[in-house]
């Protein structure tokens, strides 16, 4: 049974067939990675066409995701204002999912989830005049309630694993999230991720994350257990180390190869050497983030290391200097940079440095939508989750 079907606006959700046309329209403008909504947010993008039509909530996800990409184009190359249409479009299905989380056999359907995930990103993108939804917060309850031990079909798999990180980041400013260790365990380890690619295995050194902040703020409280805590936390951070050195290196051999590397590139497509390129960056920049939440993190429970402080210079001139190389991939493209420079601006140290990564955030947050006041509260969102290690 669909819910509240009867009161649908049909001018905010099409019909299925063209609901499914355009979102197919959507999928086969593969030629620009900066409007590119699959090969940024998840393959599991592919799978929606043939499941339009079985669930409202995803429909009218797709509906207001569809038009958020158009304007979004719109917005960057003629300057136009994102239309209050998408706006309502989103608000239609913010409400309809709504209703469906209300339903427990609703909830759980995979279609919910995904309609979570397109909703998130729309979020994103949206800035609602102060008042962010935090769908991640809304994914971690479906995740609980529905259970994340054993995906239905590869749909689900797909989207699990293109849903951890929001999810997980988002748990290091929520304090609404929690989850166990064995639950974040199981949440962020996935078949499709394999166990030893380096972006699987930084996610699953994050994972981490959520329990050492509880840990510490117990520790600082108390003053006791410090030195254990400390020391296990530096062990996992000289393994994110390690592993970004590997990112980082094969991030830069793909844009200055040997001559084998060289050969290999000569034996591709354009848009393949483009797609490669933007891959190796961006989880460059992935790992860069996950390094400096680790960082700042361990210079709060041990303040004396110089070393720690030298680490978060370099992070944030290599964040620097990623976001300008990423500039080219704005808006959709390049959508994670905010996370990276936020993730600086909390670890660093130095003024002057500081003010360039503020400059590249508001730049940044023009693709957003966000206003000045919403563009403050991001950062500063940043530091007040770290200050929750702090005894109260």
């Amino acid at each position: 049974m669909e819910v509240n079907k009867g009161s649908q606006l049909s001018s905010l959700t099409p019909s299925s067939d063209k609901l499914t046309c355009a979102l197919v329209g959507k999928l086969s403008e593969t030629d620009d990675l900066r409007y590119h909504i699959a090969w940024t947010y998840g393959d599991y993008i592919r799978d929606i066409p043939k499941r339009i039509g079985r669930n409202n909530a995803l429909d009218t996800a797709v509906a207001a995701l569809v038009g958020l990409h158009s304007a979004l184009r719109l917005k960057r190359e003629s300057q136009i204002s994102i239309p209050i249409e998408v706006l309502q479009k989103y608000a239609h299905a913010i409400k309809t999912l709504r209703e469906y989380l209300d339903i427990p056999a609703r909830a759980r359907e995979s279609e919910t989830l995904c309609a979570v995930s397109l909703l998130l990103i729309c979020s994103t993108y949206l800035g609602m005049n102060g008042s962010r939804t935090y769908h991640g917060e809304g994914a971690a309850q479906i995740l609980r309630v529905r259970g994340y031990y054993d995906p239905q079909d590869d749909f689900e798999e797909k989207l699990l694993l293109c849903f951890r990180g929001p999810v997980l980041f988002e748990a290091l400013i929520n304090p609404r999230i929690q989850f166990s260790p064995q639950e974040w365990k199981t949440i962020v380890e996935n078949k499709l991720d394999g166990t030893d690619r380096p972006e699987g295995m930084m996610l699953r050194c994050l994972a981490r994350a959520p329990e050492y902040m509880r840990r510490g703020k117990i520790a600082l409280r108390e003053r006791t257990g410090l030195p254990i805590l400390v020391s296990d936390m530096r062990q996992q951070y000289r393994v994110l180390l390690n592993l970004l050195d590997g990112l980082r290196d094969r991030y830069l051999a793909f844009q200055q190869p040997d001559p084998a590397g060289t050969a290999a590139r000569n034996s591709m497509s354009k848009a393949t050497i483009e797609m490669a390129n933007h891959h190796y960056q961006r989880m460059y920049g992935f790992g860069l983030t996950i390094c400096m939440i680790f960082n700042s993190i361990l210079k709060i429970l041990d303040r004396d290391c110089i070393d720690l402080n030298v680490d978060a210079q370099w992070f944030c001139k290599e964040t620097l200097k990623h976001a300008d190389e990423a500039a080219k991939y704005r808006p959709i493209g390049a959508g994670y940079v905010m996370l990276c420079l936020a993730a600086a601006w909390a670890c660093c140290g130095d003024y002057t440095t500081q003010l360039a990564l503020e400059r590249l955030v508001v730049e940044y947050s023009s693709d957003f939508g966000w206003s000045p006041p919403e563009t403050n509260d991001y950062l500063h969102q940043s530091w007040i989750s770290l200050k929750r290690l702090e005894p109260q």
